[in-house]
Order: structure tokens, then C-alpha cells, then sequence
């Protein structure tokens, strides 16, 4: 699929993920941007970063029919690799 008949996909499910994970307790603290990968071989072309208050609550949220919702468009518009990890 070529880029310009990805991007109405992608704006599409921004906007729609925006509201399911304010919905699910959640915020954006990176969101695209430029990114720089300094060691390794890993090339992301976007990053986002999610904060939850909890590693429960983030996995609901993965969980959720809300966010599951958007698997069609998501698949559509982009490569996603999810990761949780538990921290401070």
C-alpha cells in the first residue's frame, strides 16, 4: 500500500487510539517525533510511549474491545510492535 493511501488510515486511528487510551486511564508520553537509534540495529520509523498507572492497568488496556476495536484500521496503517514493562 503506498504512503498516500496509508495516511487517511493512519490519522483515522490516531485520533481514534487518542480517545481509547484517555478512556483506559492512560497518556501519551512520546509520540512520534524524531527518533535516532544510537546503538543496535532496530529502525522504528515512529514511537510512541504509553504511561498507565499500573502494568495491570496497561495490559487491560491491550486487552480492552475499545483498543481491539481498532485492529482493522491499526493493521491497515502501520507495523505495530507492542511491549509492557513495569517500572517506575
Amino acid at each position: 500500500m503506498s504512503k498516500s493511501l496509508m495516511l487517511p488510515f493512519t490519522e483515522s486511528f490516531l485520533i481514534k487510539v487518542t480517545t481509547v487510551v484517555a478512556n483506559q486511564g492512560g497518556k501519551f508520553i512520546v509520540r512520534g517525533g524524531e527518533l535516532t537509534v544510537e546503538e543496535g540495529d532496530w529502525n522504528p520509523t515512529r514511537i510512541a510511549i504509553l504511561e498507565f498507572g499500573s502494568i495491570e492497568q496497561a495490559r487491560a488496556f491491550i486487552a480492552s474491545p475499545e483498543f481491539n476495536s481498532l485492529n482493522d484500521i491499526r493493521n491497515r496503517s502501520s507495523n505495530i510492535n507492542i511491549v509492557t514493562v513495569d517500572g517506575a
